[in-house]
């Protein structure tokens, strides 16, 4: 017998009506609009019927179309309302979802349902307080409003109360005992509540009843592996591959988490592959033991960069090669920029071309976004050493080889100053090469990847819409910087003291911030002292003669653009770094022939502040430009003296 006399607002889809039902709903509502006199409201409550179910079965274009029509018979109906804010808010549009929902409440002040969709869009926002008042809102219209408890309680999750949000999942569960998801949220307020016990027991009712299986077994995995219990960890994860876990990757992740704790390298390498974790990532985070470089000399027999660049070696000597590849992430890993107190970091280049990365062009014919920042081809750069001098250092006799190298390190380039009279003599310049004319763009960390990776792309990627919205962030590393002459490491990119000053960095006094240099100083040399014990270690790696220089030369790619002439060190550059193939379809050419890759594109979100180089010139405009594009940021121009 069909239910399509029942309030669809308030049943769940699989705990109070199934898919079959609700596809049962939808014949019964068409039967009724197909008739050719049907009455208007009659029609009209079939039309709204049929979209409640397509939502509920999660098919948001068509009941856009219904809703269309319904909304034609009657604009003001609340129930048809708060369903077009649904779809709003499915397609990111919270404002305009919040704004339908509200007229739905103007007209209908005791619509639970409607106030528990606005907490909905509300929290999409990350409006969590907001979001609470109307999920409460709607609890006290309708008391017995299980979903209503599950958002409130997920609002307060998201806000890392879990003991509140706890309670809530236990009174929608107490509601609706056959409430999956609930299980599996209050599973995980137990697991940051540290009560692991509880969260598999709650995980593992949501496995009892069937529905969202994948999802507790993995949470199950999570919570045994806190609680060190690996075999039970190790049995979850592989039935959350078994029942078809949407991010399998994941599991394969957390997997090789447990392999690797519990000293089985091996299956710890086949699932980080799997789940295409950067060898470099993995280093990190198993260093403790020398666990992490066990996992990554395994892991290379499977990496495409490694086996593609030694081929054509023996097999007895690819573990040199491991070691001289590992002994360069060792280096780099210490690189890694990534303390809050070095940011924002600043990239300096023309005044022109920072209107063209920054702002949107609106003109009366044509709308022109923004282009992408760009990582250029390093080796075209001003230094002509770069990529080189790694090599002069190791092996101070010999030539470098004339092949053609098929990969290419494409790089973006900052410093840690805003407002240096170096960097701006340097970069910016007008066509006619005056200098002194460019911007400096500061750059927060929204803009860089905190996790460290390698940044080496094997793969042609598409271009999608979906890859612009989740853009592959690199890490920001800093660079080396060593004398040839003396074959020795002399600096390494950094902030300058009389930065920290002029920052101060929320420091009451001068003496503060002496001791914070001071710290970062002692820090920035201990690093230093590393660095050149681990590159005479690498040195003493790439002696044996046997080996094949140009093999030793194309591994090092990452590191040698990393690695700078002394010449250069008062740049004191960081960089982000991304290798490809030169025959990639991501790596493009400019007018100039100029080859690059294009990386994020620049918003208000990672743009901390510009500086304007000293002769810059139409800063006003360019300041109406930044306000037009939504930049709330500190703008100001140079105090650097020029003659």
């Amino acid at each position: 017998m069909s239910r399509y006399n029942e309030n669809l607002d308030y049943l769940i889809q699989d705990v109070d009506i199934s898919k079959e039902e609700l596809i049962e709903i939808i014949v019964d509502a068409d039967k009724i609009i197909s008739e050719p006199n049907s009455e208007k409201e009659k029609l009209i409550q079939a039309y709204l019927k049929k979209a409640q179910c397509l939502q509920k079965l999660d098919k948001y274009d068509e009941s856009s179309e219904v809703i269309d029509k319904l909304l034609v018979l009657n604009p003001d109906m609340p129930e048809a309302l708060v369903r077009l804010g649904n779809i709003y808010d499915v397609n990111e549009q919270h404002d305009k979802a919040i704004y339908c929902i509200t007229k739905a409440i103007d007209l209908k002040k005791d619509y639970p349902y409607a106030f528990c969709m606005r907490g909905v869009s509300y929290r999409s926002k990350k409006c969590y307080f907001e979001a609470i008042e109307d999920y409460s809102k709607a609890i006290e219209i309708k008391p017995d409003y299980a979903i209503a408890y599950y958002n409130r309680g997920y609002a307060k999750y998201k806000q890392s109360d879990y003991k509140e949000a706890k309670k809530d999942y236990t009174k929608a569960i107490e509601i609706k005992d056959g409430y999956a998801i609930a299980y599996i949220n209050r599973g995980n307020a137990n697991f940051y509540l540290s009560d692991y016990k509880g969260a598999i027991e709650d995980y593992n009712k949501a496995i009892e009843i069937k529905l969202d299986v994948a999802n507790a077994y993995f949470n199950c995995g999570v919570a045994y592996f806190n609680s060190s219990d690996f075999d039970l960890a190790i049995d979850n994860f592989n039935k959350a591959i078994e029942n078809g876990f949407n991010d399998v990757s994941e599991v394969y992740l957390n997997r090789g988490e447990v392999y690797a704790k519990t000293g089985k390298y091996s299956e710890a390498a086949k699932d980080f592959n799997k789940a295409n974790i950067d060898v470099l990532n993995v280093f990190v985070a198993f260093q403790e033991d020398g666990i992490g470089e066990k996992i990554v000399k395994i892991m290379l027999d499977d990496d495409e960069f490694f086996k593609e660049t030694v081929e054509s070696v023996q097999k007895e000597k690819i573990a040199d090669y491991k070691e001289i590849y590992i002994q360069s992430l060792k280096i780099i890993s210490k690189l890694h920029v990534k303390d809050e107190i070095e940011m924002p970091v600043s990239h300096y280049t023309r005044k022109d071309t920072s209107e063209i990365i920054l702002f949107d062009k609106n003109c009366s014919d044509k709308n022109q976004e923004r282009s992408h920042f760009r990582l250029n081809l390093v080796n075209t750069g001003n230094d002509p050493e770069e990529g080189k001098t790694l090599f002069h250092y190791l092996f101070p006799q010999e030539n470098m080889s004339s092949k053609i190298e098929e990969f290419g390190a494409f790089a973006g380039c900052f410093n840690f100053n805003s407002d240096s009279l170096n960097q701006f003599r340097l970069y910016g310049k007008t066509e006619d090469k005056e200098e002194g004319t460019g911007v400096s763009i500061s750059l927060n960390n929204q803009f860089f990847n905190e996790k460290i990776c390698i940044g080496i792309e094997m793969t042609p990627e598409l271009n999608t819409r979906e890859e612009e919205s989740k853009p592959n962030l690199l890490p920001l590393f800093r660079c080396i910087y060593i004398d040839p002459e003396t074959n020795k490491v002399v600096s390494l990119g950094q902030k300058e003291e009389y930065v920290f000053y002029r920052e101060k960095k929320g420091k009451k006094n001068d003496n503060d911030v002496k001791n914070t240099y001071q710290e970062y100083k002692n820090k920035i040399k201990k690093i230093q002292k590393e660095i050149s014990e681990d590159l005479n270690i690498l040195k003493k790696k790439t002696e044996k003669s046997e080996l094949d220089r140009d093999i030793i030369y194309k591994l090092l790619l990452n590191l040698r653009y990393l690695v700078k002439h002394v010449a250069f060190k008062e740049e004191q550059e960081c960089r982000v770094v991304q290798i490809r193939k030169l025959d990639d379809k991501k790596v493009e050419s400019d007018e100039n022939n100029r080859f690059y890759v294009e990386y994020l594109k620049l918003d208000a979100k990672n743009v901390s502040e510009i500086c304007f180089a000293p002769k810059a010139k139409d800063i006003d405009k360019f300041k109406l430009q930044l306000a037009r594009n939504k930049y709330k940021i500190k703008c100001y121009k140079s105090t650097a003296p020029w003659a």
